[in-house]
């Protein structure tokens, strides 16, 4: 009897150790990739016909939620003074947290697209009817609004980016203290007509 239950209790082992390791399997069975992360080839269906910039490289993009959104930062100005309402578009956002307020990555994330956007012929303006259109342009302690421009027959399309940092907190003496997070975002907005925009006579 007592051999019996020093047997069940042997198997009882076994079977405990095979289904963890079955289970150490499946968790490792390879990456698992996140449809809702954008790659830079859905950037827009039609990418080729803008020659759009790809997403920054080596960064783990998302689509931001609705409290994450900086959607109304990015928008058209006209030359008159006036902007326009909010853009249809897409949303990307990465977040990393850092202990030290290195601000080299969001440098490398400025000067790629501007490279990107200067050679894909984009621009922070576009000349129309004796006025202008204009890309937001924002700079601040915290952070950096700016985008690109181009026009494509009648129409019109806005890639705006944001560096941004949230940090402990900041005052004039010391600026701003980490840690801190990091943010950057991407926003292509939808084909606007260009007609369709109320320029002043």
């Amino acid at each position: 009897m007592k051999n019996k239950k020093i047997f069940l209790r042997i198997v009882v082992v076994f079977i405990l150790i095979f289904l963890g390791y079955f289970l150490l399997r499946s968790q490792k069975g390879g990456p698992k990739i996140d449809s809702a992360s954008p790659t830079s080839e859905e950037l827009s269906a039609d990418s080729a016909k803008w020659n759009i910039p790809p997403l920054f490289p080596d960064v783990a993009w998302r689509t931001p939620s609705q409290e994450e959104s900086h959607r109304d930062y990015f928008t058209i100005y006209i030359g008159n003074g006036t902007s326009l309402e909010e853009l249809n578009g897409t949303e990307w956002i990465f977040k990393q947290n850092t202990q030290e307020g290195d601000k080299t990555f969001s440098q490398d994330f400025e000067i790629y697209y501007r490279k990107e956007a200067s050679e894909k012929g984009w621009g922070f303006e576009i000349p129309f009817k004796n006025n202008t259109l204009q890309a937001p342009s924002a700079d601040g302690p915290m952070g950096s609004l700016w985008g690109y421009l181009k026009r494509k027959d009648n129409l019109v399309r806005l890639i705006g980016l944001e560096s941004h940092w949230n940090y402990t907190y900041s005052s004039p003496e010391e600026g701003g203290v980490c840690p801190c997070s990091e943010e950057l975002r991407v926003f292509l907005s939808d084909p606007l007509p260009i007609d369709k925009i109320p320029f002043s006579q």
